[in-house]
């Protein structure tokens, strides 16, 4: 502890601001920003093009992701906080790994948020791996078969459902789905969807589509993963997009021996 050390600290500036994001990176990657800086709280902000990762939590006033651009949130506790949110591009977040203990979620704070049509939020497949969650698919090793993944719904049993390829349990709450999706069992497994959070103290409106869907299983033996979750509170919900959260199937095979996921929480 006395020997020295460097720190170094990105700070944003303290007036307002439009600043534009281009290229490759993390949020706090200065260079990306035109003008130079990392946005602060009384800033809007256009992603243009590229790609960027959230990983802690952001404050500004209104942000705009166009068509050709996305976003990716890599980090439980990363968030979007805004005034005003219109997301024209994608946002995903990074895949789940219980094993690494490391989780992720898209998470937004705002008073009014649109997805227009032609944009996405696809956290398909971003949940947990397999074998993994608390909806988990089971695994019979005796016929290395495996139950899908459960999570609103069970999991389906795989052909040899006896004693270990059953599906995967429920879990979590129906009007409060938080956790990602469980991977379906064997170590071919489908992982489960991910977990979109949208908190709106207006107006959410979905033209577009948020897809939380379980994966297929890479065999045919093997467990669908379950879907994932969607929760969204605001005072009005509009549009004619579409949200969904279905479990994953087995690999397309004539032998139908992997159980499919349950689906998820929306």
């Amino acid at each position: 502890m006395n020997r020295p050390r460097a720190v170094t600290a990105q700070f944003a500036s303290p007036t307002p601001a439009d600043r534009i994001w281009t290229g490759i990176g993390n949020w706090a990657a200065v260079t990306n920003w035109t003008p130079g800086g990392m946005p602060g709280p009384l800033d809007s902000v256009v992603i243009s093009g590229g790609s960027v990762v959230l990983s802690d939590p952001v404050r500004i006033v209104n942000i705009a992701v166009t068509s050709s651009a996305s976003m990716t949130f890599s980090n439980w506790h990363g968030s979007l906080i805004a005034n005003s949110i219109q997301a024209l591009g994608t946002l995903t977040h990074a895949p789940c790994d219980a094993a690494a203990g490391s989780s992720s979620r898209v998470y937004i704070v705002c008073n009014d948020f649109k997805l227009p049509v032609g944009a996405l939020i696809d956290v398909t497949g971003k949940g947990y791996r397999q074998m993994q969650g608390a909806g988990k698919g089971g695994t019979d090793y005796d016929f290395g078969s495996g139950g899908g993944g459960g999570y609103g719904g069970v999991g389906g049993h795989g052909f040899y459902a006896h004693p270990g390829a059953v599906g995967g349990p429920t879990y979590g709450i129906s009007n409060a789905p938080v956790g990602p999706g469980s991977g379906g069992g064997t170590v071919a497994g489908g992982p489960g969807g991910g977990s979109v959070r949208i908190d709106a103290q207006a107006r959410v409106t979905i033209d577009g589509v948020i897809n939380a869907n379980g994966s297929n299983s890479a065999s045919y033996n093997a467990g669908g993963g379950s879907g994932g979750a969607v929760w969204i509170t605001c005072r009005r919900l509009a549009g004619g997009g579409s949200i969904s959260a279905n479990g994953g199937d087995q690999a397309p095979s004539v032998n139908k021996y992997g159980g499919g996921g349950g689906g998820g929480r929306i």
